[in-house]
């Protein structure tokens, strides 16, 4: 038969094994944490950088709409301009055949 010293001791055991694997789990979630910490860190730092980057192409987005809005006038009166000019050509032809020069 087994002695209660025997019993206490395997119990002892169990107990030590008990806290190693405690201690090895609280090990893995310390190691987890820090890197969560990491990773929230690179994604603050890519959430910077992203939105000065958006804020960057809104700025040319906003550029190139006055630019568009700037050349929509000139081409508008340049294409008036043309239209005048080909009138013109036309009413001068008109106005030289009725007069019997072709």
């Amino acid at each position: 038969m087994e002695s209660w010293q025997d019993r206490v001791e395997r119990k002892v055991d169990k107990l030590t094994e008990v806290v190693e694997q405690l201690a090895r789990v609280e090990e893995r979630q310390l190691a987890d944490r820090s890197q969560l910490v990491r990773l929230q860190k690179k994604q603050d730092e890519f959430e910077t950088i992203a939105l000065s980057k958006f804020d960057a192409l809104s700025n040319s987005m906003k550029d190139l709409c006055l630019a568009v809005s700037e050349n929509k006038v000139t081409t508008q009166s340049v294409n008036k301009f043309f239209w005048m000019v080909m009138g013109s050509v036309v009413a001068f032809v008109c106005s030289l055949f009725f007069k019997g020069v072709f």
